[in-house]
């Protein structure tokens, strides 16, 4: 089998019908594993919908265990020689799963390719970034971001520098709301750290494929539309005591830098 899909998802039930309805169409009649490993939801609601589609596996789980967990379920069921990850706020567009394969065979060193992420309005979302540095979460977390030397920082990070790519290149790491991992790299490096709860295992992957030799690349031809929210976004200490969402990003964050120091290393364009 060439093509898995795994998408993880957390009580967003019609942002999942869009999803699933898109990979439908992406795949077509081809023979295509679909899995949907699903967090705290109401089981009597869901088996109702999933009746909807008989060809997708669904992996339950009583509780929220977590982004990295949820996918590591469904990658241990996966078969394919490619696995696409994705969030359940995530629509396929045409054409998409097509040349993210096609490039992936091209490129065997390529253990991750990730197509460009649009808004409904289909503009760009930032998805291809440089390393974390400790300037970078204060500069996004915290009024620091308004000072002008952070302010660079931050737009390092986001690879401001290169706003238009068009054709591929090699980045740090991907957002991980849409993936195309290859099997032999994910055998090779393991899959992902469940010691992040939520954010920064695809930022600790993307680094573990650097490390190993293999590469990541952005696939700017390859498009999704993404329904994002920033759910972490604070502009206050007082703000990131109130908000879960940017305590466990901040959380994340300490626990990346305790397993790989502070330096930033720089990998892709």
């Amino acid at each position: 089998m060439e093509l898995s899909v795994v998408i993880s998802h957390y009580r967003s039930r019609p942002l999942l019908k869009l999803c699933l309805d898109s990979v439908r169409r992406a795949v077509g009649s081809g023979r295509t594993q679909i899995t949907v490993s699903d967090s705290a939801t109401e089981a009597g609601p869901m088996a109702a919908f999933a009746a909807e589609y008989p060809e997708v596996e669904w992996l339950w789980h009583d509780e929220n265990v977590g982004y990295a967990k949820l996918i590591n379920h469904g990658l241990q069921k996966s078969q394919g020689e490619f696995v696409l990850i994705l969030n359940a706020d995530i629509i396929v567009l045409q054409g998409t799963v097509g040349a993210l394969l096609e490039y992936m065979r091209a490129h065997p060193r390529v253990a991750v390719a990730g197509p460009q992420l649009l808004n409904i309005d289909e503009t760009r979302q930032d998805s291809a970034f440089r390393f974390y540095s400790p300037a970078v979460i204060l500069s996004r977390r915290t009024w620091f971001g308004r000072l002008k030397w952070f302010r660079r920082k931050l737009a390092a990070f986001r690879r401001a520098d290169r706003p238009a790519v068009v054709v591929p290149e090699p980045v740090d790491w991907l957002m991980g709301s849409a993936l195309c991992v290859r099997r032999e790299a994910l055998n090779a490096v393991g899959h992902f750290d469940e010691r992040f709860f939520m954010y920064f295992e695809d930022v600790d992957l993307c680094r573990r494929f650097w490390e190993a030799g293999w590469e990541v690349h952005y696939v700017p031809q390859a498009k999704v539309i993404h329904y994002h929210q920033q759910q972490s976004r604070s502009r206050s200490v007082f703000d990131a005591l109130l908000n879960p969402y940017t305590r466990i990003h901040i959380l994340s964050a300490i626990k990346y830098f305790r397993k790989y120091g502070l330096k930033v290393p720089r990998y892709g364009a």
